[in-house]
């Protein structure tokens, strides 16, 4: 039963963000072109989320402008190494967006291995991002807002990331809204 219900409220906000992609393309079609590049600006960020965060095995901590993401086990140890994690954020004094994760070429010895019961994920990802061990990709600017709702109060329970990004650009605002699910629960 809970999971018919988990699949109608996926359902419901798949068909919402389709709507509101929709209804997005539609106007930004007919408006200037101030908000055509809000509409291909929010919908590039719509799909980035969705590609991060569908493969992910599990949400570490997701609070005010951040999201940690534990990607798919690649070490098979049964805890998170650095070059497992992401994190996305917002930084609210340049209204930027980044995705935060270890280079490829992570030599092995920098790659970490945290502990899921005591780590703080949310203050070791903020130290971290920006090293040469956990680089930032700039994925959207205007950003003058983003949240991010889970279907769980836990985030290392949740099963789906519900989000909702505000642009700004000379004085016009968009808000997107999508949700995913992680598909490696």
């Amino acid at each position: 039963m809970a999971e018919l219900v988990l699949a109608l409220a996926i359902t419901s906000l798949i068909a919402a963000a389709v709507t509101t992609m929709l209804f997005s393309t539609s106007y930004g079609a007919a408006a200037g072109a101030e908000t055509r590049s809000l509409v291909v600006a929010g919908e590039s960020i719509l799909r980035r989320l969705a590609a991060t965060i569908a493969p992910a095995a599990e949400v570490l901590a997701a609070g005010d402008d951040y999201l940690v993401l534990w990607m798919a086990e690649k070490s098979a140890n049964g805890a998170p190494n650095l070059s497992e994690l992401v994190r996305i954020e917002r930084d609210p004094d340049t209204d930027e967006l980044y995705c935060y994760r270890a280079p490829a070429d992570l030599a092995p010895e920098a790659d970490t291995t945290y502990s899921l019961e005591s780590t703080d994920f949310n203050a070791v990802t903020a130290a971290l991002k920006g090293s040469e061990s956990f680089p930032g990709a700039l994925w959207g600017t205007d950003v003058t807002d983003w949240t991010t709702a889970l279907n769980d109060a836990d985030p290392r329970q949740a099963t789906f990331v519900g989000y909702r990004v505000t642009l700004t650009l000379e004085g016009e605002s968009e808000t997107f809204i999508g949700g995913t699910a992680l598909m490696n629960r």
